[in-house]
């Protein structure tokens, strides 16, 4: 457990490799739960991990991994949940920030090599982090929000957005454009994986597409993984181990300087 920095007590689930030395430094990653109605549990092999996120690979190369369960989890009582709607975005990065702070102060982080990664609303999460915080030196967006606008006029579930967004974006236009990832893509440093299903009606994949071709024009390093038939979660073996194959290489790459090669299991765009 730690403190926001506005006193909010964040609870979260640590893993670290079978022969961690805390007067070591490891390198961090962070791993985002969607939802945001949902947790990230203390268990040993979680369906992030057999889907998206190879948590047992990455301790195995020696990163040390938090999944925090930042405000909006469930788990916590109401009011814990729903104050996520309050500071879209904001909130959840002060969480992810702060988390960050207190394992730096126990001494056994890298703090040069942090990396992030989620799906679904975690995935939203992530790519509001690339273009809101310089702390990341890798992040991977899985099936996430880049822009509220689009979202809300074509997605399958609007009430969400009316829910947690407080409105319509023509009540609440502001807010819309100021909790939204594309809002500071002039700000956005830090490499970006993108994986999104084909056929994604929950976050339509016109949400990579866009932070994708912002990030190129930029010539910040970007890759982007379409899933041929796949929906909002990806189904079908093959594919799930390209994203898992996909993740691990990508952060292998930025944070221990291993080659980068993302197609080996590819074989759509």
């Amino acid at each position: 457990t730690w403190k926001a920095s506005d006193g909010l007590e964040i609870e979260g689930v640590l893993r670290k490799p079978s022969d961690f030395d805390p007067n070591n430094k490891y390198p961090l990653l962070i791993v985002v739960h969607g939802g945001p109605a949902w947790l990230s549990p203390n268990t040993l092999l979680t369906q992030n991990d057999l889907l998206y996120y190879p948590i047992p690979q990455f301790i195995q190369k020696g990163f040390v991994i938090l999944l925090p369960n930042y405000r909006g989890s469930i788990g916590r009582g109401q009011r814990f949940e729903e104050i996520y709607g309050e500071n879209m975005g904001y909130g959840e990065m002060d969480d992810i920030h702060s988390g960050i702070d207190y394992l730096n102060s126990l001494g056994f982080i890298d703090i040069a090599r942090i990396g992030c990664m989620g799906w679904s609303q975690g995935g939203y999460i992530s790519a509001f982090l690339s273009t809101h915080s310089d702390r990341f030196k890798a992040i991977s967006m899985g099936a996430g929000v880049s822009n509220w606008y689009n979202y809300y006029i074509a997605n399958d579930i609007r009430q969400w957005a009316l829910d947690y967004l407080d409105g319509d974006p023509y009540d609440r236009a502001e807010y819309y454009l100021q909790t939204a990832p594309i809002n500071k893509i002039r700000n956005a440093k830090t490499p970006l994986l993108i994986q999104h299903g084909e056929n994604d009606v929950r976050v339509p994949i016109s949400s990579g597409y866009e932070m994708y071709r912002a990030l190129k024009s930029m010539g910040i390093p970007t890759q982007m993984f379409t899933f041929k038939g796949m929906p909002h979660s990806i189904t079908k073996p093959k594919e799930n181990l390209a994203v898992l194959h996909q993740n691990l290489n990508w952060f292998c790459h930025y944070l221990l300087d291993e080659p980068l090669n993302l197609t080996e299991y590819v074989d759509s765009t």
